[in-house]
């Protein structure tokens, strides 16, 4: 009788064991060929229209953000404070130092927004790197802060007017459009783009330019005068090599304000 409890045993043991392994197989299944969907419909590799643009070079967007400045009633008062402006003289120092070095494509383009706090951090900046007449410097409203997109999940303490997200999220996807694409084909080398904008603007762009889901773009957070790279390559696929970095700062000239 013991025996052929013993063998009943290993029966039921055998049973539980091939049973397991089949639920394994069958999830395992199951994820190969959501994830196999998943790859067919995540990426555009036209996302910018420039397909047969004849592109042939890298474009490098560097974004930095304005530095810490002063809180007032209008755009005019909203200065940036002493330490904002060192921010902005340390952060033109290492772009200096990136491009010097070659970790990023010689600045051709300059665009800063208009908002004074920005202006301000842009100057500061721009007195930092090498006085090249090549450069192409540009204003720019289309990168002024504002209400980018609805977030999700939504903020507890800011909460724009759907009119806000409309007016502001329009504006601000045009200049994602103006700026945020392939080299054109009359590029002959690499280079890069300097936007100095605003927080909001800026992992906007991240996420549009990643392809993720903008509205979750508040739960990322880019420092004071902080600096994030993205490489646009000429097949239309996209690398992020910096975001927020603040790599250049010692601990307290890390401020998000």
């Amino acid at each position: 009788m013991a025996s052929v409890r013993s063998l009943l045993r290993v029966r039921h043991f055998a049973k539980a064991i091939a049973a397991s392994m089949l639920t394994a197989w069958v999830c395992n299944a199951r994820n190969a060929r959501a994830w196999k969907q998943k790859d067919k419909s995540t990426w555009d590799s036209n996302w910018d229209g420039r397909d047969d643009s004849g592109s042939k070079v890298v474009h490098t967007i560097v974004l930095v953000r304005h530095g810490q400045y002063i809180h007032a009633k209008d755009d005019e008062g909203r200065k940036l404070t002493e330490k904002g402006r060192e921010q902005a003289k340390i952060t033109g120092k290492r772009l200096q130092d990136l491009e010097a070095k070659g970790t990023i494509p010689p600045i051709k383009y300059m665009i800063y927004s208009t908002m004074t706090r920005a202006t301000e951090t842009y100057n500061i900046i721009a007195k930092e790197l090498n006085n090249d007449s090549d450069r192409s410097i540009q204003p720019s409203f289309l990168i002024r802060e504002g209400a980018v997109y609805p977030p999700e999940p939504p903020s507890l303490t800011w909460k724009p007017t759907p009119a806000a997200f409309k007016e502001d999220g329009k504006r601000i996807e045009n200049g994602y459009k103006e700026y945020i694409h392939r080299a054109p084909p009359e590029e002959e080398s690499n280079y890069s783009t300097l936007l100095v904008c605003h927080g909001n603007v800026i992992r906007y762009f991240f996420m549009r330019a990643l392809q993720l889901p903008p509205e979750r773009w508040l739960s990322l957070a880019v420092n004071n005068a902080s600096i994030s790279i993205i490489r646009i390559y000429p097949s239309g696929n996209v690398s992020c090599t910096a975001v927020g970095d603040v790599g250049h700062f010692d601990p307290e000239m890390i401020t998000y304000n």
